[in-house]
């Protein structure tokens, strides 16, 4: 009877732990690990993009499928030289959104819509700040631009539209903390105690014209690492002249984020309630799903939300798919 009772309660165990990693998106393929530091993720179609950054050579553009096949792309036709890609964002079939920092005219970054095929480019937007981040929505032919300067914890964003920089209309409210989102453009100071921190942002799909961001409020006072590792909260905005929605708060630390183009859930890569790894939130109610644990940097939703390509620390980067089905829908 003893030994029934043991039998049966390391029967429950094992299907416990099955359901749990199901549930926690374990079911994981490595799509690339191609030797070298990677980032900046998205989807085109079946095929995952990102970005690899050899030691030796300039960051270059690649693109993986199913299966472990992947190769580099060809070089887009840009209208600078690249310092480095800061964005990867989806777009039209064929194509991708890039945003690029200049090399020469130095702090100046161009979002640009670039063909996939024959790498032909299209600037969509101008900026003379240095990119970051960012996002680009098509639905509104805008996008946002994460941006700093190099050695300052002071970053902010700025609405950024085909005829250069637009601005915010008013200061946003997160966890208590009113300040600019845009308060330090076009250069990051190197005094920004008084400000609130915004990190990432993404941007839905077609017909989608909010923006989700990662912002700490709780930043403000705070330098070097207390800054960095205040907790962050996901919020929404409708439009840039509207005041963000509060989805969450918690994240800390957080490398990636994407929303599906459905705009319901999000993504996070980060560490929340003490535990890191990705996180899927649903935006209507604010629950967050894990759906892997561990280090992971870039995250990107697939076209219909089912899978999310994800970056993962590791002696050699490696890109992998996870099949996320409808979790915390």
């Amino acid at each position: 009877m003893k030994s029934w009772t043991r039998r049966a309660a390391l029967l429950v165990a094992i299907v416990v732990a099955l359901g749990t990693n199901a549930a926690c998106g374990k079911s994981q393929d490595v799509w690339a690990s191609p030797g070298d530091l990677i980032y900046a993720v998205t989807w085109s179609g079946s095929s995952v993009l990102f970005v690899r950054s050899p030691t030796s050579a300039s960051e270059e553009l690649w693109v993986a499928e199913k299966g472990g096949k992947a190769h580099k792309i060809r070089d887009p036709r840009l209208p600078c030289e690249p310092r480095g890609y800061r964005v990867l964002d989806r777009a039209d079939p064929g194509h991708v959104i890039v945003g690029v920092l200049c090399v020469q005219p130095l702090r100046r970054s161009y979002f640009v819509d670039v063909d996939i095929a024959s790498g032909e480019g299209r600037v969509l937007a101008a900026i003379d700040a240095e990119m970051f981040g960012g996002a680009w929505l098509n639905s509104t032919e805008s996008g946002y631009v994460v941006h700093g300067s190099e050695g300052t914890d002071c970053l902010s964003v700025t609405p950024v539209g085909p005829e250069g920089v637009r601005t915010f209309s008013q200061p946003a409210e997160v966890d208590g903390v009113r300040w600019r989102f845009d308060s330090q453009f076009p250069v990051g100071s190197h005094d920004c105690l008084e400000f609130g921190d915004v990190g990432l942002v993404a941007g839905g799909g077609p017909g989608d014209s909010k923006a989700v961001f990662l912002a700490s409020g709780a930043a403000a006072g705070k330098t070097g690492e207390e800054r960095r590792l205040a907790p962050y909260a996901l919020v929404v905005l409708d439009t840039p002249d509207a005041q963000p929605r509060q989805i969450m708060h918690g994240f800390v630390d957080p490398r990636g984020l994407s929303v599906s183009p459905d705009g319901l859930p999000a993504a996070v890569s980060g560490t929340l309630n003490g535990t890191r790894g990705v996180w899927i939130v649903n935006l209507p109610n604010g629950s967050a799903c894990p759906v892997a644990k561990g280090r992971y940097r870039a995250v990107a939703l697939s076209g219909d939300g089912k899978q999310l390509a994800v970056v993962r620390f590791a002696a050699d980067d490696e890109v992998r798919v996870l099949e996320i089905g409808n979790v915390c829908r």
